[in-house]
């Protein structure tokens, strides 16, 4: 199957990447700049670059794909608008997913209890945010829960 892991420069994508690529699948990680990706273990992964703010880069990184994983976290930059630029970047992906007939987007999110003690960063991920882009275009959403 041919795989793409989209935020794979960071410690999720980069574990994922080569756990898939060791049980055969063709991985693809995606990076916004190519010269700063990880190393990792299994030198038949191949790299794309592409970057979620920038629509026009998506297609060319899935097309062919069967699966993409979307582990991208506009959190790099100012504070400012980041909540912006995760729904921006996740509508951007999931326009080109649905363009490029990737068969599934898998979605990993946080799950966190509501209340003051919750960041912004996973208040915009569960919300009204990115999490609802996702269950609107009949993707599959996995939560990831910080204990």
């Amino acid at each position: 199957m041919k795989v793409l892991v989209s935020g794979a420069s960071g410690y999720i994508g980069r574990q994922l990447a080569e756990k898939l690529s060791a049980v055969g699948h063709d991985v693809t990680c995606m990076v916004r700049n190519a010269a700063q990706a990880p190393q990792l273990h299994c030198p038949q992964i191949k790299f794309v670059e592409a970057d979620a703010l920038q629509a026009e880069t998506l297609p060319p990184a899935l097309n062919g794909i069967d699966v993409a994983y979307y582990l991208i976290h506009s959190m790099s930059g100012r504070v400012e608008g980041f909540e912006l630029r995760d729904r921006q970047a996740a509508h951007n992906f999931a326009i080109a997913a649905k363009q490029c007939r990737v068969r599934r987007v898998i979605y990993l999110g946080g799950l966190a209890a509501t209340g003051a003690s919750v960041s912004a960063h996973l208040k915009s991920r569960n919300g009204r945010g990115v999490a609802k882009i996702w269950t609107a275009s009949r993707r599959t959403a996995l939560r990831h829960h910080r204990w």
